[in-house]
């Protein structure tokens, strides 16, 4: 579904990307994290074809998503974090554009809407910006295109909006369908992702399936004195007189992996914790 290699990108003459590769070809929910900067919303604009690459090779379902083929714009939709809606609703945005997505289905569309309690015959400009972000969501998951990309979704939405969009991305019609998750709020999200895809000085330094991450990793926080009888810690951070962990796993123990720590450990330490993962060969880099 998704192929890039040797992908080169950058803005001025500041390089971005310079051989990044991926691959994806399973349906499921990719969490893609980095830095500030480091190219996530650049890299889903460049697979939704509004950003072109100075070199290298992007093909999404054997498309070249810089070529803008209609079969190509019918298969993949993305839901940037900024975005700038015509003053319609819900009803008309489906009246002009359900029409470019041949598998789009109105009966999830309705369910979306009733789930984010969201009115279809209400103008875009009388919602709040989470009303906004709700309607916008509800669409993009009723196009049930083969690629859905998403930057940021739960920016804007309330705690409950945020639960509610967990069960609907969960939701068996999403099943058959790549979704790309680009997000900091790492634990918005630990429950749905099945994969961690982390971006590094323009490289995938990490690409790992949660139950692998599982298998592998021990998390957890515990009394200061106590971490020093924790083997394999590759990571620490003081909580008042706690502290959060990370360390390599010795046993058959299988434990939900804390995202929002991991992101915080890839962040400060990425070698430290990429060499762990390396050692039990859960990496490819």
């Amino acid at each position: 579904m998704i192929e890039i290699e040797g992908l080169r990108f950058g803005y001025g003459r500041k390089a971005l990307y310079d051989g990044f590769d991926l691959r994806v070809d399973t349906p499921g929910l990719y969490g893609l994290f980095g830095r500030n900067g480091s190219g996530k919303s650049t890299l889903l604009k460049l697979l939704a074809g509004l950003l072109f690459p100075r070199g290298g090779r992007i093909r999404v379902s054997g498309h070249e998503p810089r070529l803008r083929h209609p079969d190509f714009l019918a298969g993949v939709t993305i839901v940037p974090e900024e975005f700038h809606l015509p003053n319609l609703s819900c009803e008309r945005l489906v009246r002009h554009q359900a029409g470019f997505y041949p598998r789009f289905d109105r009966v999830v569309l309705d369910e979306a809407l009733a789930t984010f309690e969201v009115d279809a015959r209400a103008p875009f400009d009388s919602m709040s910006l989470g009303g906004r972000k709700k309607a916008v969501l509800a669409f993009a998951l009723a196009t049930r295109t083969p690629l859905l990309l998403l930057d940021e979704p739960t920016n804007g939405l309330d705690i409950v909006g945020r639960d509610r969009f967990r069960d609907l991305i969960r939701r068996p019609q999403q099943a058959d369908r790549i979704v790309v998750i680009s997000t900091h709020q790492a634990h918005d999200l630990e429950q749905v992702i099945a994969r961690v895809m982390f971006v590094e000085d323009g490289r995938l330094a990490l690409s790992a399936s949660m139950d692998d991450l599982a298998r592998c990793l021990r998390m957890g926080v515990v009394d200061q004195a106590a971490l020093a009888g924790v083997d394999g810690v590759v990571y620490r951070e003081a909580i008042g007189a706690q502290a959060a962990f990370i360390a390599t796993r010795h046993d058959d123990v299988i434990e939900p992996v804390q995202l929002e720590l991991l992101y915080r450990a890839l962040c400060r330490a990425p070698e430290a914790v990429l060499a762990a993962l390396r050692a039990t060969e859960v990496t490819h880099v």
